[in-house]
């Protein structure tokens, strides 16, 4: 009984132990398949980008753009200026004679009475006191000399004299051709006779 025992377990150790190498043979083999399936299908899907994107279109530039640009002419018109001549006609400025120390001498007197053609200032409202104060004056003269024209100016000498002379400048203008005593002397001569007072 034992030994039939024994070969028994020796029998079932056995069997055991082949079917533990099939197994293990077996599984082997799929791991190989599967290995191989998997480098297979890695292959069969990672194909190149090329074959699998479509092909990109390229842009197309536009075509240069050409200006053509005309050329401009600008014609300027001559100015013409046409300056009319002028004529400058020069009036003839008449000079009367120069007088004599007499005649300045009466043209003094007419003014003094109060003639104003004698006068520049065409007033004799104001000379005539000269007159009056010359009047009043015992022993007083005058007299008229030394008379000198440049250009339309008349130019002499009042000699007052009353025991001794005291010349006083005086002048004439040319006025429409006739020698007429300057305002600045008609304001002289009343000036100097406003100074007498009453004498």
């Amino acid at each position: 009984m034992t030994i039939r025992r024994t070969l028994v377990a020796s029998s079932i150790a056995a069997i055991v132990a082949l079917t533990l190498t099939a197994c293990s043979n077996d599984g082997g083999d799929g791991s190989d398949k599967a290995a191989a399936t998997t480098s297979v299908s890695a292959t069969t899907t990672q194909a190149p980008q090329s074959s699998t994107q479509p092909p990109s279109s390229e842009t197309t530039p536009p075509p240069p753009v050409t200006t053509t640009t005309e050329p401009t002419t600008t014609t300027t018109a001559p100015t013409t200026t046409t300056v009319a001549p002028t004529t400058v006609t020069e009036e003839a400025i008449v000079v009367p004679a120069v007088p004599s120390d007499g005649e300045l001498q009466g043209k003094l007197q007419a003014a003094l009475n109060g003639s104003a053609n004698e006068l520049e200032s065409g007033d004799p409202g104001s000379i005539t006191i000269v007159r009056d104060r010359i009047a009043l004056i015992p022993g007083y003269t005058w007299s008229v000399s030394g008379g000198s024209v440049s250009g339309d100016v008349l130019s002499a000498n009042l000699q007052s004299c009353l025991g001794q002379c005291f010349p006083i400048p005086v002048t004439w203008k040319n006025i429409d051709g006739t020698w007429k005593l300057s305002r600045e002397s008609q304001d002289t001569l009343v000036s100097y006779a406003n100074l007498t007072g009453d004498y």
